[in-house]
C-alpha cells in the first residue's frame, strides 16, 4: 500500500470528521469569497446603474444660462467633431416640484426634463416610477402641475429684481401619458449621479421653453463618443469646438445699435454684464484701441441740493459712466438741463443722493450716500443727456406708460404722491433717460455687486461688428458657465471609488471567518486524536515523524481544497444573501434596490486562495505535532500528552501587570478628561480585557495550583474546573475568542446613535436649530419679517407662530451629496454660504474663533468647514488638506478644510463664508435653505405652517433631529449588519466549543470509563464536563461583556448613544444557549464512544 492510497483510505475511513473539517474550510472560504463578491456586486451594480442612467450620453454641457438650441448642430458641424464623436443633441433641465390634481402637497425634488430620447406630446408628461410613487399617481391620465424657478431677467440680488412668488415660480400643466419602469434613461437619468433613484418628469420641450420664457433655447448639450465612455481629453476637445461654434447670443449677449445716437451697446439678457464679459470687452477694446463707455444704471429715490431749502426730485434714473461729455471725478456728477431746472441747481452745487440697496437677507433698505456730489456740468437734452437706452429694461417700470403706472417689485416702496406733473411730462418724452450721471467707479462702489457691475458697454456704432468679433474671440465659454464634462466616465469612476463594501463585509464577517478557522482547527485536532493508534502503528513499523507530518499535511490540504471548492460555491450563495440583505433589511445603508449579484472569476480565485491560505495555516499548526509523541503513547490512545506539560508563565505575568497599569492610566485620564472619555475608556477596557486573559492563562498553566476557593463546590464541579486547566492554551483560546466577540458585540451595540438628548442646545449636533427647510425653488426673501413673508407670497402674514422664531436663510451651490447617504465617490460637493448672522450665533461645539476662519479672503485656497465624519470617511480630507473644485466661472479653486464639526446636520455639505461664496458662485440668487430656531412648544405648528406656506417652492420641512437620524441610521444599519454577522460568528464559535468538547472527551475516554467503573453516575459525569465547558462559555461572555460595559460607560452615561439593551441581552443569551446546546449534544455523542476497551487502556 502506497502512502497516497493510505491517505485516501484514511480520508474515507474517518469521513465523518473529515466532512466536518471540509465544512469548516468551506464556511471560511465562503465568507471570505462572499465578502469580496459583495464589493464586486455593489461596484458592478453601480456601474450598470450609470450605463442605464445615461444611455448614449458620454459628455454633457450643463449651462448656467440658456443658449440657442441649434448650438448642437453648429458644434457637430466642426471638422474635428466627426473623428471622435457620433452625435450631439440638446435638452432642458429645471428643478422643482409636482402636485397631482387633488393632491394635498407638492412632491419636492423633481427634475423637470426635456431631451431627444424622450419625445412627449404637447400638454403631456412622462413620470418615472419613483416620482409617480412619491406623488401617489398610480396610472396614466392624471393631471399634474409642475412648478419650477423661472429664468431671471434681473439677478435676484439686484435692487430692482422681482423676488415675489409670482415672479419667481413658473408652471407647466400636463397630463400623465406614461409611467416608466425601473430601468433606462427615462427612469434613472441624472447628472448628479449617486445610487438613489431620481424623481424625473419628462415634458414637451416647447411647453417647458414657453414656461421658462426661453423659446428656441436650451441649457443642456449632450454628446456621444464614438468609442469608450469619453475622457477629460475629449471634454477639452469639445470645449475648443464649442468656442469655435458659439456666438454672442449663446452667451445671452448682443451688440445693438441705437438709431438715435452714434453708439452701439453691448447688453445682456440678464440685465447685468457678467464679470468675464466685462473683462473680455476690455481686452477687445484694447485690441481695437477704443475707449468704451461703461454704464451702470440705477434708480435714485431722491436727489436733493445740499443747503437750507434745497430742492429735490424723486425717483430719478441715474447711471455711472466713463464719459459724460467728458470725464467725471469720483465725487462729481453731471445732470441734464431738466434736472438742473427742477432742482434750481447750477454747476458747483452739491447733491445728496438716496437710493435702495438690497441686503444679504433680500430686504431692500433705503440708504443715503455718505459722500456729497458736486455738479460738474449740465448736459443738454440730447445725446447722453437724454438717452433712455442707457437704462436697461425693467419689467413693470421702464415699460410703463407713465410713472403713475409703475409696478415696482414687492418691497420697493414708491410714494406716487411725490410724482409731479413735470415728472410725468419727462417720462412721456424721455422715458427712463438718466437724469444724473456719476463716475463709473463711484457708481460701482455704491450699486455694484457680485451679480454684475455694468448694465451695458458703449462703443462707436461703425465699429460694432468688429467689436463683437473681438469680444467673441476673447470670451471663454467655461467662464460663462459653459463647459463640457465627461459625465459617464466620471460617474463610472465614482461608482468604483466610493464605499469599500468588500472591506466592510470582510470586517462584518470577521468572527464568522475566525470561528470557521477555529472550528477547522478543533476538528483537525479531533481527527488526529481519533487516529492516534493508527499513527502510533505507522510509527512503530518504521514511518518517521517527518513522513507522518507530510501525510497529515497532504490529508489536511486535500480536505482544504475540496472544502475550498465547496466554499467558492457557497460564497456565491453568501453573496446573494448579503445582496438580499442590502436591498431589504439593511436598505438604509445603501438606499437603492438596484443591486444584482456579480460573479467574477478573478474574485472567486482570490476567495479560494484566501480560504486555502487560512486553512493551510490551521492545518500546519495542527499537523506539526504529528510524529512528536512516542509510539507507545499513541498506541495507548494518547495523542496530546505533550500538551499537559507545565508552561512557564513569568513573561505573561509581567505583560498582564503592564496592561493592567495601562488600563488604569487610561481610565484615570478619561475620568479626568485629560483624554477623550470615550476613547480613553474604550482603550482602558480593552487593555483590562487583555490583562485578565493573560492572568487566566497564567493561572490555568500553573499545574501545582490547588482548587482553593472552590472548597464549597460539589466534587464533580471542582473536578470539572480542574480539567479546564488540563489544556490551558486550549481553554484560554476558547475564553479569549468568546470574550473578544462578546466585547465587540457589546461595544458595537453601544455605538448605535439615537436622537440628540437636547436638540435645542446650541452645542449639540443640531447647533440648536430645530427645523431645516430645503427648497428646490429659491426663496426671494427672509421670512423673519412681515415684509419678507409678503415677498414670499405667504397668506398668513401675522400668525403668532412667527413670533419668537428666528430664521437663518442660506444660499447653496447645488453639487453632490457628500454624506454617508451617497455610497459613490462625490467629486462636486454641495456648498452652503454661512452668513454673518449665522457666524455670530455660533453653535455646534465650534469655538467662535474657528467660525471666523471662514472670513479669510479667498486666495489660492478658500477656507471651508466640514462635518468631521464626512471629512474623514467620505472626502478623506484632513484639517488643512485641500479639495479641488471648479467655480461658477470655470476657474479651478482649492477648498482648504479649516475646521470640522463633530457629527452635525451638515454631513452632506461644506460650509463657506458668505463673501467667498459670492466670489466663487456669483450667479447663485435666492436662498435654498432655511435654518429655524424656535421654542420647543411651537415646533410642530411652525413646521406645518412652513410646509403649507412654502409648498409651491417645493419645500421639504423637517426636524433637525430627524435629519441627523437619517445620517445616523446609516451607521446604525452597518452596526446591525456587524451584530447580525458577528452573532452568527459567535454562534459558530460556540459550535466549535462543542467540537472542542468532543475532542476532549475523545482524549479522556479512558478517564470517563474509569469514572463510570468507580461508580460515578452519568449525571455526575455530565456535571463534570458541563462545569468545565459552561465555565469557559459563560466566563468568556461575562468577561467580555463586563469590560465592554466599562468601555461604553461614558457614552451611555452622557446619553449620546442609544443602546437596545433588550436586543443585546437576547443576543448574548441566545449565544450562551446555543453554546450550551452544542455542549449537551457533544456530550450525548461523546459518551457513546466510551467502551470497556478504553478502561483497559486507561
Amino acid at each position: 500500500m502506497t502512502r497516497r492510497s493510505l491517505v485516501f483510505r484514511s480520508l474515507i475511513y474517518f469521513r465523518g470528521t473529515n466532512l466536518a473539517v471540509m465544512a469548516g474550510v468551506a464556511i471560511a472560504t465562503a465568507v471570505l469569497t462572499g465578502a469580496l463578491m459583495v464589493g464586486d456586486s455593489v461596484r458592478g451594480s453601480l456601474a450598470q446603474l450609470t450605463e442605464s442612467r445615461l444611455g448614449s450620453v458620454d459628455h454633457v454641457l450643463a449651462a448656467a444660462g440658456f443658449f440657442r438650441e441649434d448650438l448642437a448642430r453648429r458644434v457637430a458641424a466642426q471638422a474635428e467633431f466627426a473623428s471622435r464623436f457620433s452625435g450631439a443633441g440638446v435638452g432642458i433641465s429645471a428643478r422643482g416640484g409636482l402636485r397631482a390634481e387633488g393632491g394635498r402637497a407638492t412632491t419636492a425634488g423633481v427634475d423637470i426634463l426635456a431631451a431627444p430620447w424622450a419625445p412627449v406630446r404637447p400638454g403631456e408628461c412622462i413620470l418615472n416610477h419613483t416620482l409617480a410613487e412619491a406623488a401617489d399617481i398610480r396610472a396614466p391620465g392624471a393631471a399634474v402641475l409642475l412648478t419650477m424657478a423661472g429664468t431671471e431677467q434681473v439677478p435676484l440680488e439686484a435692487t430692482l429684481a422681482r423676488r415675489d412668488r409670482a415672479s419667481i415660480i413658473r408652471n407647466v400643466r400636463a397630463s400623465v401619458a406614461q409611467i416608466t419602469g425601473t430601468t433606462g434613461p427615462l427612469a434613472l437619468f441624472s447628472l448628479s449621479g449617486g445610487q438613489r433613484p431620481p424623481r424625473n418628469a419628462w415634458v414637451n420641450a416647447a411647453d417647458l421653453q414657453q414656461a421658462l420664457e426661453q423659446e428656441g433655447r436650451a441649457n443642456l448639450l449632450f454628446v456621444t463618443a464614438k468609442s469608450g465612455h469619453g475622457s477629460q481629453e475629449d471634454a477639452a476637445r469639445l470645449d475648443r469646438l464649442l468656442r469655435l461654434a458659439a456666438d454672442l447670443d449663446d452667451y445671452g449677449l448682443s451688440v445693438q445699435g441705437n438709431p438715435a445716437s452714434s453708439q452701439a451697446a453691448l447688453i445682456s439678457r440678464v440685465t447685468f454684464l457678467p464679470q468675464p464679459v466685462e473683462q473680455a470687452a476690455q481686452r477687445a477694446a484694447e485690441r481695437m484701441q477704443l475707449r468704451p463707455n461703461r454704464i451702470l444704471a440705477h434708480l435714485v429715490n431722491t436727489a436733493q441740493v445740499v443747503g437750507e431749502g434745497g430742492r429735490k426730485i424723486h425717483y430719478a434714473a441715474a447711471a455711472g459712466v466713463d464719459d459724460a461729455n467728458g470725464p467725471l471725478g469720483a465725487s462729481e456728477v453731471a445732470v441734464n438741463q431738466w434736472t438742473a431746472r427742477q432742482l434750481g441747481a447750477k454747476v458747483g452745487d452739491r447733491l445728496r443722493l438716496s437710493y435702495y440697496i438690497r441686503r444679504f437677507d433680500g430686504e431692500l433698505v433705503e440708504t443715503t450716500a455718505e459722500m456729497q456730489f458736486t455738479i460738474a456740468r449740465i448736459l443738454p437734452m440730447e445725446g447722453i443727456g437724454a438717452d433712455n437706452t442707457l437704462t436697461p429694461r425693467y419689467a413693470g417700470l421702464t415699460d410703463a406708460d407713465s410713472v403713475a403706472d409703475w409696478n415696482p417689485p414687492v418691497g420697493l416702496r414708491i410714494d406716487k404722491s411725490l410724482v409731479t406733473r413735470e415728472d410725468e411730462a419727462y417720462w412721456a418724452r424721455y422715458r427712463a433717460a438718466p437724469k444724473i450721471l456719476l463716475n463709473i467707479q463711484t457708481a460701482q462702489r455704491l450699486w455694484g455687486g457680485n451679480f454684475g457691475r455694468l448694465t451695458s458697454i458703449r462703443v462707436p456704432a461703425e465699429r460694432a461688428d468688429e467689436f463683437a468679433a473681438h469680444l467673441l474671440a476673447n470670451l471663454d465659454p467655461a467662464a460663462m458657465g459653459m463647459q463640457f464634462v465627461p459625465i459617464k466616465s466620471q460617474q463610472l469612476a465614482a461608482a468604483t471609488g466610493g464605499t469599500d463594501f468588500a472591506g466592510l463585509f470582510v470586517g462584518f464577517s470577521f468572527f464568522l471567518i475566525v470561528s470557521a478557522a477555529l472550528l477547522t482547527a478543533v476538528l483537525l485536532g479531533l481527527g488526529i486524536e481519533q487516529r492516534a493508534r493508527q499513527t502510533g502503528l505507522l510509527a512503530a513499523v518504521g514511518f518517521d515523524g517527518r513522513t507522518l507530518r507530510r501525510m497529515a499535511l497532504t490529508e489536511g490540504m486535500t480536505l482544504a481544497v475540496i472544502g475550498g471548492v465547496a466554499g467558492v460555491a457557497g460564497g456565491v450563495a453568501y453573496t446573494w444573501l448579503m445582496i438580499v440583505g442590502l436591498r431589504t433589511w439593511w436598505f438604509d445603508a445603501i438606499g437603492t434596490t438596484s443591486l444584482s449579484l456579480q460573479v467574477r472569476p478573478g474574485t472567486l480565485g482570490i476567495g479560494f486562495g484566501a480560504g486555502l491560505l487560512v486553512a493551510a495555516v490551521v492545518i500546519w499548526l495542527t499537523a506539526r505535532r504529528v510524529g512528536r509523541i512516542q509510539p507507545a503513547a499513541l498506541l495507548a490512545g494518547g495523542a496530546t500528552a505533550a500538551s499537559a506539560l507545565p508552561v512557564r508563565g513569568g513573561g505573561r505575568s509581567v505583560l498582564a501587570a503592564l496592561l493592567l497599569s495601562a488600563a488604569a492610566t487610561l481610565l484615570v485620564c478619561g475620568a479626568t478628561k485629560i483624554l477623550s472619555r470615550e476613547v480613553a475608556f474604550l482603550g482602558g477596557a480593552g487593555a483590562l480585557l487583555a490583562s485578565w486573559l493573560l492572568t487566566l492563562s497564567r493561572w490555568l498553566a500553573t499545574v501545582r495550583r490547588t482548587a482553593g476557593g472552590l472548597a464549597g463546590a460539589a466534587p464533580a464541579v471542582r473536578l470539572g474546573l480542574r480539567n479546564a486547566r488540563r489544556h490551558p492554551g486550549r481553554s484560554t483560546s476558547t475564553v479569549a475568542l468568546i470574550s473578544l466577540a462578546s466585547f465587540l458585540l457589546v461595544t458595537v451595540a453601544s455605538m448605535r446613535q439615537g436622537p440628540p438628548p437636547n436638540p435645542a442646545d446650541r452645542t449639540s449636533p443640531t447647533g440648536g436649530y430645530r427645523l431645516i427647510v430645503r427648497t428646490d425653488i429659491p426663496l426671494g426673501a427672509d421670512p423673519s419679517t412681515r415684509a419678507g413673508r409678503q415677498v414670499l407670497g405667504m397668506r398668513d402674514l401675522d400668525s403668532p407662530l412667527w413670533s419668537n422664531a428666528a430664521f437663518y436663510p442660506v444660499r447653496a451651490w447645488a453639487g453632490q451629496d457628500i454624506s454617508c447617504l451617497n455610497i459613490t465617490r462625490p467629486t462636486v460637493p454641495t456648498i452652503l454660504a454661512v452668513s454673518a448672522k449665522m457666524r455670530e450665533r455660533g453653535g455646534f461645539s465650534l469655538p467662535a474663533g474657528q467660525w471666523a476662519l471662514l472670513d479669510e479672503p479667498a486666495g489660492d485656497d478658500v477656507p471651508v468647514i466640514a462635518d468631521d465624519e464626512t471629512a474623514r470617511y467620505i472626502l478623506k480630507l484632513p484639517v488643512g488638506g485641500t479639495l479641488p473644485i471648479t467655480d461658477q466661472r470655470g476657474q479651478r479653486r482649492n477648498l482648504r478644510l479649516a475646521a470640522t464639526l463633530p457629527g452635525s446636520i451638515f454631513q452632506g455639505e461644506l460650509l463657506m463664508g458668505e463673501a467667498n461664496f459670492a466670489r466663487l458662485f456669483p450667479g447663485i440668487s435666492g436662498f435654498s435653505m432655511l435654518l429655524v430656531d424656535a421654542p420647543a412648544q411651537r415646533i410642530d405648528g411652525l413646521r406645518r405652517l412652513l410646509a403649507e406656506e412654502l409648498d409651491e417652492y417645493a419645500a421639504v420641512v423637517e426636524r433637525t433631529e430627524d435629519r441627523l437620524m437619517a445620517y445616523r441610521q446609516v451607521a446604525n444599519t452597518y452596526l446591525s449588519t456587524f451584530q447580525a454577522l458577528g452573532g452568527l460568528g459567535m454562534a459558530l464559535g460556540t459550535a466549535g466549543l462543542g467540537a472542542l468538547l468532543l475532542r476532549n472527551l475523545f482524549e479522556r475516554r479512558g478517564e470517563m470509563a474509569l469514572l463510570e467503573a468507580l461508580g460515578f453516575a452519568r449525571r455526575q459525569r455530565v456535571a463534570i464536563v458541563l462545569a468545565e465547558n459552561a465555565l469557559l462559555l459563560t466566563g468568556g461572555i461575562a468577561l467580555g461583556a463586563a469590560c465592554a460595559l466599562l468601555a461604553v460607560l461614558p457614552a451611555v452615561a452622557s446619553g449620546s448613544r442609544s443602546v437596545n439593551w433588550v436586543s443585546l441581552a437576547l443576543t448574548l443569551a441566545a449565544v450562551a444557549a446555543f453554546g450550551l446546546l452544542a455542549v449537551a449534544a457533544a456530550m450525548r455523542l461523546g459518551l457513546r464512544w466510551i467502551t470497556p476497551a478504553d478502561l483497559r487502556a486507561e
